[in-house]
């Protein structure tokens, strides 16, 4: 029979800010009603077990203020991934980027890690444990062939150029390692993640030969501290460890900051108003093109895996390059255009930051990039969807 188990660390954390948020509100109901649960606990309970009933304490609280309930009816909407996977162990994660549904290691267990935030809003709640529940009853699906084996990077990535030959025809070796949040807060390492490319390199191309790989995109940076390595910095020592041989298309990051499409990185770098540095121009992805022509590497193409500007009025690191919506839209199709006169025939796809995930709001960074917005089920559109749509395409 399915079964939801809940860390009390996240079930405490849970209970004290809805106790905060309803404070705050000036209803102190809630308040009340811990407190005439809790404070007999110091008197009744012996100090060794003082724990463990503040753990049942607020395990019953989770329970009836319903936040139990809406976790189980949500896992409940996936029959079949419960066949598969009956336990689901919700964990507390510790930042954004650790939450998401797994598969446990015994391979009938899913384990859903969530920030303490989610909670308090919880439409939001049910619709963020449905999409990662999605995930994991994908995983789950004998078609998609997962295997608990094929958790670490190298075997992933065969099993993925395996399990879609001929359908994917691309793909991305990791993301941004060029920041030291992208090595679990150790040091950069280019080094380390050529060897890591080269063998996802032989994984993929041995499982799909006609495949490409496209290495990592950098965070565009001119900063040099132990968390950070500037971006060009990064592909110049990956050249230097022997990275060629092993990415068919050179990843990179565009996004435009301030300055339009046109702008060099000269230009750019001239005008502390647009940033002062060579990276805050979207053209900066030439910088990186004469590295790989430096290397002798010339006969590859760049790809672009995220390029846009934002218009985030709210997030103070980037509130100071933002656009209005007109030119976002405005900027982005004359960014294809200066690309398509002016970078041709070395680059190859320019992908748009991007479409919304449904459980972004203002409050996150990625929402003011993007060319939707993360309504659901009706979907409302930016200027920039409909240049972009209306843009002359070869």
């Amino acid at each position: 029979m399915p079964v939801c188990r809940f860390e009390p660390a996240l079930v405490e954390a849970v209970i004290l800010a809805e106790l905060e948020q309803s404070e705050r509100r000036g209803d102190q109901r809630l308040t009340r009603a811990y407190h005439r649960a809790a404070d007999p606990l110091y008197e009744t309970t012996a100090p060794d077990q003082l724990n463990a009933a503040f753990d049942e304490l607020h395990a019953d609280f989770f329970n009836q203020w319903g936040f139990a309930r809406l976790v189980a009816a949500t896992f409940n909407e996936f029959p079949e991934l419960q066949k598969r996977a009956p336990s689901l162990l919700v964990l507390a994660a510790r930042s954004k980027s650790e939450e998401g549904a797994v598969i446990g290691r015994d391979g009938n267990s899913v384990c859903l890690r969530l920030l303490t935030g989610r909670f308090a809003d919880r439409d939001r709640l049910g619709a963020f444990i449905r999409h990662e529940l999605l995930h994991a009853a994908d995983m789950l699906d004998d078609a998609f062939g997962y295997r608990v084996e094929y958790s670490e990077s190298i075997g992933a990535a065969n099993l993925l150029a395996d399990r879609y030959r001929g359908g994917i025809h691309a793909y991305q070796v990791w993301n941004e390692p060029n920041l030291s949040r992208e090595w679990g807060g150790q040091p950069p390492d280019p080094t380390g993640y050529v060897e890591l490319l080269k063998a996802c390199y032989v994984a993929i191309k041995r499982a799909d030969p006609n495949a490409l790989v496209i290495s990592a995109g950098m965070a565009p940076t001119g900063t040099w501290t132990e968390g950070i390595m500037p971006d060009a910095m990064f592909v110049e020592r990956m050249y230097e460890a022997g990275a060629a041989p092993y990415f068919d298309l050179l990843g990179a990051h565009a996004p435009g900051f301030k300055a339009p499409p046109e702008a060099s990185p000269d230009e750019v770098a001239a005008n502390p108003e647009l940033g002062g540095q060579r990276f805050f121009s979207f053209r900066h992805v030439e910088d990186l093109r004469e590295i790989m022509v430096r290397h002798g590497d010339a006969g590859k193409q760049v790809a672009v895996l995220e390029m846009g500007w934002t218009t985030d009025p709210i997030h103070p690191e980037y509130a100071w390059h933002a656009v209005d919506e007109q030119t976002q839209a405005d900027y982005l199709v004359r960014a294809f255009d200066f690309a398509r006169q002016n970078w041709s025939p070395w680059i190859s796809i320019m992908t748009v930051i991007g479409l919304a995930d449904p459980v972004w709001t203002p409050d996150d960074e990625q929402y003011w990039w993007t060319v939707v917005y993360p309504d659901w089920p009706e979907t409302r559109v930016k200027p920039a969807y409909e240049a972009l749509k209306a843009m002359p395409k070869e």
